[in-house]
């Protein structure tokens, strides 16, 4: 058990607070019992994140002995066979009480169903690692709008959408020059060949991602504007709010 209050899964876990974003861009008025739900969404996600990452550590601890940035951070190597199996009725029990007291939704499953495909398949295949990569940030945003009512607009998705891909795409860029993948390797499934590639990708998504700041802040469309906002909400942030 002490496994899940493992710093350095708790300090991955600081990602959770996605959960709060819908509600704190929203501007619906503060209620004390939507903090509260989003509060306990958190911790709910905390366990399973801290699952996840444990089973995911187990699961390549081989990998991740040849893995420069995975040697200092993983615990895979740490567990045993029967703490696995245990983490796993953690993950279960979680889920059900989710569940029983109102706080299970799809996205909540979408995550999980996720980090299977991820880590059994996706993790292995070309671009497909970082579309799943970015959904893990995207399903802690969706699922903190469901437990709030926030009806998450084209824009906002489209936003942190491409802001994440960019992130998972530095993530795999950092994994090539850090561990000097020049050929075919267990740790990614690409090589310094497809730095290039990747760069300009990540170029695009920030040039689509700046775009929308720009139309954001900078026009008087007030169909953008709305479409940015929650379709539930009125759209009157200031700039101050915004960069917090």
């Amino acid at each position: 058990m002490k496994s899940f209050f493992n710093y350095k899964n708790i300090s991955k876990s600081l990602k959770n607070l996605l959960i709060f974003f819908p509600l704190c861009l929203s501007n619906k008025a503060f209620e004390i019992n939507n903090f509260y739900t989003l509060l306990f969404g958190f911790i709910i996600f905390f366990f399973i994140t801290n699952a996840i990452y444990i089973i995911n550590d187990f699961n390549d601890k081989k990998i991740d002995k040849k893995n420069i940035l995975k040697e200092t951070l993983s615990i895979g190597s740490e567990l045993s066979k029967k703490t696995f199996l245990f983490v796993n009725f953690i993950l279960i029990v979680v889920i059900f009480t989710s569940y029983f007291l109102g706080y299970f939704n799809k996205f909540l499953i979408l995550y999980i169903i996720n980090f299977y495909l991820y880590s059994y398949v996706f993790k292995k295949i070309k671009f497909f690692d970082i579309l799943s990569l970015h959904f893990f940030y995207m399903a802690r945003l969706a699922y903190g709008a469901e437990l709030v009512s926030v009806n998450l607009s084209v824009w906002f998705i489209a936003f942190f959408s491409s802001l994440f891909l960019i992130l998972a795409i530095g993530k795999r860029v950092i994994q090539i020059k850090e561990n000097k993948l020049i050929y075919k390797n267990d740790i990614i499934p690409y090589t310094i060949k497809n730095i290039k590639t990747l760069k300009s990708i990540m170029v695009i998504l920030a040039l689509f991602n700046f775009a929308i700041i720009y139309l954001f802040f900078f026009t008087n469309h007030l169909i953008f504007f709305n479409i940015f906002s929650s379709m539930s909400t009125k759209s009157s942030y200031s700039y101050l709010e915004t960069l917090l």
